[in-house]
């Protein structure tokens, strides 16, 4: 059974990248077709990143050894202490970032979609921002890391304990999202999903480590409930963000024709849609969803067509730029996500994290990084498997989120992935011993 589950980070690789094939062949949109060199280099990306994992699973079949004992009650109370105290920190500096960049004053949803529209359109905007910002960016995963937390010692936990987590977690969550980061909100669910889901499937009768964790699988299910609100939040957020001019119907259509690169409405779409106002939201919902999945390859293509940009490889500064942010605050001269941004063909777009690693570390480099990366990815879920842990369920989770965005965008420096790496530094001071 433990060699099976060895693969299933695979199995959902094939249907991530499938299902990006899928979109762009859908007859909902039409996408410009990629260049051979295009399509090559992205087969051997996958390739490559397959035989790593597959090179990594070896270590799978040697047996491994459980984590014995259990934990302490008071220890894991006490830890959950630290963590809140630490996620109510990070609130506060996402409070004091929506505070400088948004405000207080006649709030409402519009109002961020608007702001957001304006950053956008903003070709000075300083990425990061204050010192704030860069601060809150970092330590902005500390409101997963104690949702997790309470999920897998939830029997060690007091009910009060219990309720004081999901509290910080929600507040935390709607902050995040009110500050304009629906994709750091998004990513936020999923990571809490899958570590839910990787927490059950240790738990699963006949695993090495069944009985280790908790007897009661943890209702992983119902993760599935929180998508629907940030679903329909994000589906108003798509369209306010096109209509704060006003214009309705006129500016969506006219965003439909032309503010899309390397998609196309069908022509039947089209005038169907110029005759059917009520259908023209819901399809412009649905087009936008479709095109944030499916055009990635499209700007991959006109990246790798216009070559290494003349700073680069940017050996991480690209997409760990919050970190290059950070201490360049503190007096380090790291190229700027800025300049990088400048250097870029299509810079704002999502080219996949073939192109993240391409541009990270050159057209070889980043079959190499990718190999190392599924390499150790691997290991992680292997270990997981194996021997169980805290630990282990939380980078098995981060290269499940990386593995699931693979062929759409380079999520290690996206939302709160950064943060994830930061925090994961650190986190062993916050799991409790167990007792012998």
């Amino acid at each position: 059974m433990i060699l099976i589950r060895q693969f299933y980070p695979i199995f959902l690789l094939f249907l991530s990248w499938l299902s990006v094939v899928a979109v762009r062949n859908t007859f909902f949109l039409e996408f410009e077709p990629i260049s051979a060199d295009a399509k090559f280099y992205l087969f051997l990306f996958f390739v490559v990143a397959v035989f790593g994992y597959l090179l990594g699973s070896v270590g799978v079949l040697f047996p491994g050894k459980n984590e014995g004992g259990a934990y302490g009650a008071r220890s894991v109370n006490v830890k959950a202490n630290w963590l809140i105290f630490f996620t109510l920190i990070s609130i506060f500096f996402a409070l004091v970032k929506f505070y400088y960049s948004v405000g207080f004053s006649g709030f409402s949803l519009n109002m961020i979609a608007e702001y957001r529209m304006l950053r956008a359109r903003d070709g000075d905007d300083t990425k990061g921002g204050s010192i704030f910002g860069v601060i809150s960016t970092i330590t902005s995963a500390f409101i997963v890391v104690v949702y997790i937390y309470g999920i897998y010692f939830k029997r060690y936990l007091s009910r009060r304990k219990a309720a004081a987590i999901k509290l910080v977690f929600f507040f935390g969550l709607a902050i995040s999202f009110l500050g304009g980061g629906r994709f750091s909100a998004a990513i936020s669910v999923l990571f809490v999903f899958l570590f839910s889901l990787c927490h059950y499937v240790c738990l699963r009768k006949g695993g090495m480590v069944s009985g280790q964790l908790s007897r009661t699988a943890p209702k992983w299910g119902r993760k599935i409930v929180y998508v629907i609100p940030l679903l329909v939040l994000f589906s108003y957020m798509f369209v306010a963000r096109f209509t704060v001019d006003g214009r309705g119907d006129e500016l969506v259509l006219s965003y439909l024709n032309s503010g899309l690169p390397g998609v196309a409405v069908p022509d039947d779409v089209w005038l169907y849609l110029s005759d059917s106002s009520f259908l023209l939201f819901p399809y412009f919902i649905l087009a936008m969803f479709f095109y944030y999945i499916g055009h990635s390859f499209y700007q991959f293509d006109i990246l790798l067509q216009y070559g290494i940009p003349e700073s680069a490889p940017y050996a991480l500064a690209y997409q760990l730029y919050p970190f290059a942010l950070f201490f360049n605050k503190l007096g380090s001269e790291i190229i700027p996500i800025e300049s990088i941004l400048n250097e870029l063909p299509n810079a704002g777009t999502y080219f996949s994290l073939a192109g993240a690693f391409y541009l990270d570390f050159g057209y070889w480099g980043a079959f190499i990084a990718v190999f190392l990366v599924f390499f150790a990815g691997a290991l992680s879920w292997g270990w997981m498997l194996r021997r169980g842990g805290f630990l282990s369920l939380y980078f098995s989770s981060m290269f499940m989120v990386l593995l699931i965005f693979s062929p759409i965008v380079g999520v290690i420096g996206t939302a709160i992935y950064p943060s994830l790496i930061a925090v994961s530094l650190f986190l062993w001071v916050f799991v409790p011993a167990r007792s012998r």
